[in-house]
């Protein structure tokens, strides 16, 4: 989750939760996620401020530093290169949100997003089944989903490679985790029940 998506007004403090490499699957994590990064909204606090609440609630607070959009101060707990990428969430953890226009209008966007993207791949399944080679055309055009599908295709294989990787080689000593229709569906059916 970028920063930039996230609108902090009011006393508030938000903190970045993450899940570590390796444990996030299946948008799950399978331990405790940790704090990555608390965020302060700079229309609300000073540097010194933020600094001061983070020692007094038991954080670390060596470094203060400004948000890559420049609203936030930020205090890093970790390393974000510690924890898988699509794991990261922003949530408030003290004070209270002031509700105003500019955050209905941040839902909206994002309400807009989600239902384009559930769109497409709606259409790239009804493809799927009455013409594979346009399913594979229409995702081979879209940058996000052809990026997705390859992650995703990632996974699986690591998955599926941690099991034994005897029953995968073929007579002439590859590896072989089956064809891309077959791993299409696999995603398709795993996008679904997201």
């Amino acid at each position: 989750m970028r920063e930039e998506e996230v609108i902090c007004m009011g006393k508030v403090v938000k903190a970045v939760f993450a899940c570590r490499k390796g444990k996030f699957k299946e948008g799950k994590c399978r331990e405790a996620v940790e704090i990555q990064s608390l965020l302060f909204g700079k229309d609300a606090w000073s540097e010194e401020e933020a600094k001061k609440w983070a020692k007094e609630h038991g954080f670390r607070a060596e470094k203060v530093e400004s948000s890559k959009s420049g609203r936030y101060w930020r205090i890093r707990q970790h390393d974000p290169g510690r924890y898988d990428p699509q794991s990261f969430r922003i949530k408030v953890i003290a004070g209270e949100e002031d509700v105003h226009e500019g955050k209905a209008e941040s839902k909206k966007k994002e309400v807009k997003k989600v239902s384009k993207r559930k769109e497409f791949l709606k259409k790239l399944e009804e493809a799927y089944w009455e013409d594979y080679m346009k399913a594979r055309e229409m995702l081979d055009e879209n940058k996000k989903a052809r990026r997705a599908f390859a992650k995703w295709v990632g996974e699986y294989v690591e998955d599926e490679l941690s099991m034994g990787i005897r029953d995968y080689i073929d007579g002439r000593g590859r590896i072989v985790i089956g064809d891309i229709d077959e791993l299409m569906r696999k995603w398709l059916r795993w996008e679904r029940r997201r």
